[in-house]
């Protein structure tokens, strides 16, 4: 059978390849009695009787085959008073033998993405974090910043639901990566739920929980990770999760006639005293102590239409030398169909001093409630040539404006 911990990626394909077979051989052996009958004297060594059904081979191959065979009332009718003896009935051992495979499928199958609402760059040394990187989608990775957070969102399907072979989640768990002399992970406060590390679990009426054909069932969640005081880099797992489910009753065809049957609306896989569990570990992360920090927050953290809030972004220097950042914002006139109207700073320089903090701040007013996005900001170190705040349409957070 596949292996409980399994990893999503090719790797985990090719582990598990080589363990999904199963050859089965059945035997099933009895006893056939025959009743007591006339039967016609064999002609030439070949019987009708009970020599037809084959006792003396006592094999099939899968299609019920070594039944005995009676004459029929009219064969031994025909025969003489004097030709015919009365046999009592004699058991017959018959043996019949079944093979096939069982290939056995994984499940379900796990990927993860980068979540919204992950940290800034800080200008981190990264290929990703690069001002001339492509951002091609094909190499995402995740990376995080020394005693920040990282959104990550796990989706699960199952690639059998085709052949009626669905799953029922029962619940998802995080487990924190063991604790090592290098690196710490663990689920943060804002996805606990009750102070347990339970990301989902399913109701009686709740039909999401069953993978079907195209469905799929994901969830999101941020960890907290955080370096030892002697490391600048490490990599590490962000945790696992333990996925909890139940087979799914196969569907009953439809030339199914028994009522004893039919009542159950299913039948097989038999149902668990207890929910199986396969463990997906998290993807890998790159974490690092980053030369600058950055915070973005809104004031006040709920807008309402025609009331004007602000926009900060919190820059603190972590180095001891003076830093220079190159500021660019997108121009708000091409972010109308927001319904947002700024007025601030939209392109400079920011020069920080050794430790130093700056805060930058813009104005907006909401001229209509619903979902809107800011304009992305985005901060260039000019000594690493790096990213410090990168805010792109696809990471970056909605905001939602009340009336």
């Amino acid at each position: 059978r596949p292996s409980a911990t399994m990893q999503a990626g090719a790797e985990a394909e090719e582990i598990n390849a080589s363990m999904c077979k199963t050859d089965f051989y059945v035997t099933v052996s009895y006893r056939q009695e025959r009743p007591s009958v006339r039967t016609r004297p064999s002609r030439g060594g070949r019987g009708r009787g009970a020599d037809r059904g084959g006792a003396g081979k006592g094999r099939g191959r899968g299609r019920g085959r070594g039944r005995s065979f009676v004459s029929t009332s009219e064969e031994f009718s025909a025969a003489s008073e004097d030709q015919s003896d009365e046999t009592s009935g004699v058991p017959d051992d018959v043996t019949l033998e079944y093979s096939g495979t069982v290939v056995w499928s994984r499940p379900m199958e796990a990927s993860f993405i980068p979540g919204l609402g992950a940290n800034q760059p800080c200008g981190i040394i990264h290929p990703s974090t690069k001002i001339d990187h492509s951002g091609d989608e094909s190499d995402i990775e995740f990376i995080a910043v020394d005693g920040g957070k990282v959104a990550a969102k796990c989706t699960l399907h199952t690639q059998n639901a085709s052949e009626e072979l669905c799953t029922e989640i029962v619940g998802i768990d995080f487990e924190p990566t063991e604790e090592a002399c290098d690196l710490k992970v663990e689920l943060s406060e804002s996805s606990r739920n009750d102070g347990k590390c339970e990301l989902y679990k399913s109701s009686i009426e709740d039909r999401c929980s069953v993978l079907s054909v195209g469905s799929k069932l994901s969830v999101a969640y941020t960890v907290d990770v955080n370096l030892s005081n002697d490391e600048t880099m490490a990599r590490a797992n962000l945790g696992a999760l333990k996925v909890n489910w139940m087979p799914f009753p196969l569907k009953l065809p439809d030339d199914v006639t028994s009522h004893s049957i039919k009542r159950f609306n299913g039948h097989g896989p038999l149902r668990l005293l207890k929910p199986s569990t396969v463990r997906f570990l998290g993807p890998s992360c790159e974490v690092q102590r980053a030369p600058f920090k950055a915070d973005v927050s809104v004031h006040p953290t709920s807008p309402r239409v025609a009331t004007p809030f602000e926009v900060h972004y919190e820059i603190e220097n972590l180095t001891n030398f003076h830093q220079t950042l190159e500021l660019a914002m997108t121009d708000p006139s091409g972010c109308n169909d927001s319904g947002l109207l700024f007025s601030g700073l939209i392109n400079g320089k920011l020069v920080l001093g050794p430790n130093e903090k700056q805060i930058l701040a813009y104005s907006v007013v909401a001229v209509r409630a619903g979902k809107a996005v800011l304009p992305p900001l985005s901060a260039s170190s000019n000594r690493y040539r790096t990213w410090v705040v990168h805010d792109t349409g696809d990471k970056h957070s909605p905001l939602y404006i009340f009336p």
